[in-house]
């Protein structure tokens, strides 16, 4: 009787385990496709106009504290709103003082025309 009960137990527990697998690979999948809605194509974006835009002034922050300004390699651009202004986080590539080349992250705060409010973030 106590071996029934134990391969019952074992056979929920594996069942239970099955499902939580299942479960959780459908919410990364949901979570993978909501965050590549909002990544955008880096050949996609428009040119620069006249004046700089928000995206220049997040670059020539990232720039400023480069060990070599001029690796510097745009990789990637996410955006998603906050309120009535936007987060953006730039996504980039340069190369440090021992000459390996790093990917690393800033994130701010802009408004609605493009402007730079705060730097939340570099990782």
């Amino acid at each position: 009787m106590a071996t029934r009960q134990h391969y019952g137990f074992l056979a929920l527990t594996a069942m239970l385990g099955t499902t939580l697998c299942l479960a959780l690979g459908v919410t990364l999948d949901v979570y993978r496709q909501d965050q590549s809605a909002h990544q955008l194509d880096v050949n996609s974006l428009p040119a620069p106009a006249a004046g700089p835009s928000g995206l220049d002034e997040l670059e020539g922050l990232a720039r400023q504290n480069l060990f070599k300004p001029d690796s510097f390699e745009r990789l990637a651009v996410n955006r998603w709103p906050a309120g009535s202004d936007f987060v953006v986080r730039l996504t980039y590539s340069a190369v440090n003082s021992r000459g390996d080349r790093t990917e690393r992250h800033i994130e701010a705060k802009l408004n609605s025309d493009g402007k730079v409010l705060e730097v939340i973030g570099r990782w």
